[in-house]
């Protein structure tokens, strides 16, 4: 992910230039004002996803806190940890002060809490920001339980983080608004789901009612190559998959590879799996999301259902 360049208003008067240059582009469109003497070009904001935005919303808060390193919490430090929610980034960034510090302002919001040396770690460019424990505890807390539930399964299988620890510290926190719910996302989260499709796959098929799949076990196809498989039942009889667009993107290291190429290998790899089990399904973001088509598809498989439905989760 590329970082939106920044222009300040230090940086204008250091290269003999004017503030007044920055607010120009401003006012004529092409560059957008994120906060108090920090813009980005208009078409790079304009094509920059949600979590571009929110790191560029860090990076001018940096850039005006002098000397003292700020603390990020919740959303923003979401964003430079790498864990995932759903639902809106915000532009505007969010850093920690102790009770009774600074209040929240149109340029940054501001939690006050006290908070442990220990549940604040430093990454590689000196940025400061909440563990992934206890950012995924505010994002639990504050987010609905599905965003809750994605970002506890995130922590728990790339950053190591156990349900036990994830237990412990809310006991420890005790009591805050929404301790109940990240308790309740906690309990619901496992470390099987590599991403946010696949943790959304697994809750709306517990919310149907489906016997649980089991997760990232690899298969043999016909071919004698080995294929880890995103879901499977009945111990490997019906295979399952989740397309999400980013299946098909490719790393900046894939010269030469193209996404039909990426498709392709894709098409092979089912072929092979296929004659090995009685059914494959493949679902997506957006019939997994609507929740019906999805149980469509486990019907189609024969995946039992080993309870009645329940209200989708959100």
């Amino acid at each position: 992910m590329e970082q939106l360049e920044l222009r300040t208003t230090a940086q204008a008067v250091t290269a003999a230039g004017s503030p007044r240059s920055l607010e120009r582009g401003a006012d004529g469109g092409r560059l957008v004002r994120i906060r108090h003497g920090a813009y980005v070009p208009a078409g790079a904001w304009n094509d920059a996803d949600g979590v571009e935005r929110t790191l560029a919303g860090v990076e001018a808060t940096r850039s005006s806190a002098g000397h003292a390193e700020p603390v990020f919490v919740f959303e923003s430090a979401a964003g430079l940890l790498g864990i995932p929610f759903l639902g809106a980034w915000p532009h505007r960034a969010r850093t920690l002060v102790p009770i009774g510090g600074s209040k929240t302002n149109r340029s940054v919001e501001r939690t006050q809490r006290d908070e442990p040396a220990g549940s604040i770690v430093v990454l590689a460019d000196g940025v400061r920001v909440t563990s992934p424990l206890v950012t995924a505890i505010d994002l639990a807390s504050t987010r609905t339980m599905l965003s809750g539930i994605v970002a506890f399964d995130h922590i728990r299988r790339h950053h190591g983080v156990s349900l036990e620890q994830i237990l412990e510290e809310l006991a420890r926190r005790r009591p805050f608004p929404g301790v109940r719910r990240a308790e309740r996302a906690a309990r619901r989260s496992n470390p099987a789901s590599d991403t946010p499709l696949e943790t959304l796959v697994m809750v709306r098929a517990d919310d149907y009612g489906f016997e649980r799949a089991k997760q990232q076990r690899v298969f043999t196809g016909i071919n004698g190559v080995d294929y880890p498989v995103d879901f499977d039942w009945r111990d490997g009889r019906i295979l399952g998959e989740a397309d999400g667009k980013a299946k098909y993107q490719l790393g900046a290291d894939e010269r030469g590879v193209t996404p039909l190429d990426r498709m392709w290998d894709e098409k092979r790899r089912e072929d092979a799996l296929r004659p090995t089990c009685d059914e494959f399904l493949r679902t997506n973001w957006d019939d997994a999301w609507r929740g019906a088509p999805l149980e469509r598809s486990l019907l189609a498989a024969r995946v039992p259902r080993i309870r009645r439905p329940r209200a989708l989760t959100v």
